[in-house]
């Protein structure tokens, strides 16, 4: 996942800690949080570039459903599809947002 993903996250790691979500995006102790960027941006500061951790819940249904496909498009359809989805759930927004509903209208097809 690491390299379909490439530049766009700091790392994937697999995780225990989360229960019914399959994925989140963390930052590192060091690094700034979505909320600091959040506020240096309504302040007219600039916000350097936030590079998350993707962390995935092996225990998932999604998770394990995405684990067992054989079609490498589909595979990295839904791998993009878990990351929009966490990235949504800690910014509040996305930077393509039609992307993510022709993503989630192509795997629900």
């Amino acid at each position: 996942m690491k390299t379909l993903l490439g530049e766009r996250v700091k790392d994937v790691r697999l995780t225990h800690r989360l229960t019914d979500t399959p994925a989140v995006v963390s930052t590192d102790n060091d690094q700034m949080t979505t909320q600091m960027a959040k506020l240096f941006a309504a302040a007219g500061q600039p916000v350097p570039e936030v590079k998350y951790t993707f962390e995935l819940n092996l225990e998932h249904h999604l998770v394990k459903k995405v684990a067992d496909l054989a079609d490498e498009a589909e595979f990295a359809n839904w791998v993009e599809l878990l990351l929009e989805q966490a990235m949504l759930a800690e910014r509040g927004s996305l930077e393509n947002p039609t992307a993510f509903i022709k993503r989630i209208n192509s795997l629900l097809a």
